[in-house]
C-alpha cells in the first residue's frame, strides 16, 4: 500500500476526506450508534409511509447516512433490529 503525499491532494478534496472521517469517528462510536439509530427512528427513514415525517428532518438524516456511506445491507440490519425491538414490546 503506497502512502500519498497529502500536499498533492487538492485542498477541497482534503477537506472532504477529513469531513467524512469526522462523521465516521462520531457515528462509529457506541454513543454515536445510539444517536444515529434515534435519528433514523425520529426521521422515519425505515417507515413505509415517509410522507408523514417532516421532510427537513428526514433530509438531514439521509445526508448523515450518505456521509457514512450506509449501504442497503446496513439499513436492512437496522430495519431487522427495529422489528425485533417492536416485537419485544408487543
Amino acid at each position: 500500500m503506497s502512502l500519498v503525499n497529502l500536499s498533492l491532494i487538492p485542498a477541497p478534496l482534503r477537506r472532504r476526506i477529513a469531513l467524512v472521517k469526522a462523521y465516521k469517528d462520531v457515528f462509529g462510536s457506541v454513543d454515536g450508534q445510539v444517536v444515529l439509530k434515534d435519528l433514523i427512528a425520529r426521521a422515519g427513514i425505515l417507515e413505509a409511509e415517509p410522507g408523514k415525517f417532516p421532510a427537513g428532518r428526514r433530509s438531514i438524516v439521509l445526508e448523515i447516512l450518505q456521509q457514512l456511506r450506509f449501504d442497503e445491507t446496513a439499513l436492512m440490519a437496522l430495519a431487522a433490529e427495529r422489528l425485533d425491538e417492536t416485537g419485544d414490546q408487543a
